[in-house]
């Protein structure tokens, strides 16, 4: 993986002594991303975090320091997670299949990536409002998946080293991923994220913008 790619820790998180208090930590996790799907950031309380997963807010309180450090251990989780799915990923993707089967395979990973966290990234955009450092974490995320993708396309004999520029390659990752997080966060439209029909199109996209000759 690209060096970019490194492990965060968040200091938000309080040392977790015995096992039932980690798992009460990781529920709180899942169940803050579904009150931040609902709710945004700003309007979700601690005490909405706390009733999610049904404990009291001093149990919260001995976990986390408030919202803002509960977001920041939610992001910490979503990009060690992310790591782990993106790795795995490219690792067993082949190169059998076209270069738009290929594209439709990734983008459909994707958009199961987003809609798995979409609680923490409805929470992301509505916090950035006011913070606009906030997305700078998942944005080194976005940064090594973009690595990983020209790397693999690469080594699969899709692409030529040097034949797309830095920019084209961003501007490609970019379309196709804001384009699906836009889909899934208003749920509006004739088609979803999560639709083949979708990572058809989006693949296309990749495939044509980027100038690969599909088989």
């Amino acid at each position: 993986m690209s060096a970019k790619a490194k492990k965060l820790k968040s200091d938000a998180i309080l040392p977790a002594f015995q096992q039932r208090s980690k798992d009460n930590r990781d529920r709180l996790l899942r169940a803050g991303g579904k009150s931040f799907a609902k709710l945004g950031y700003e309007k979700t309380r601690v005490v909405d975090l706390a009733d999610a997963v049904g404990i009291s807010v001093g149990v919260f309180y001995q976990r986390f320091k408030g919202k803002r450090e509960f977001f920041d251990a939610l992001e910490d989780d979503v990009i060690d997670r992310g790591k782990e799915r993106w790795l795995t990923f490219f690792k067993e993707v082949d190169s059998e299949n076209s270069a738009q089967v290929y594209f439709e395979r990734f983008v459909k990973e994707l958009a199961q990536t987003i809609n798995g966290d979409i609680g923490f990234f409805r929470g992301m955009i509505t916090l950035a409002h006011h913070d606009k450092s906030v997305p700078g974490k998942i944005a080194e995320l976005d940064n090594d998946i973009r690595d990983l993708l020209m790397e693999s396309l690469i080594e699969k004999g899709f692409l030529s080293a040097g034949a797309v520029s830095e920019e084209r390659f961003f501007m490609a990752y970019s379309m196709a991923a804001k384009t699906l997080l836009v889909m899934q966060l208003n749920e509006v439209g004739p088609l979803s994220g999560l639709d083949s029909a979708t990572h058809r199109e989006l693949a296309h996209m990749f495939v044509s913008y980027l100038g690969i000759k599909d088989a």
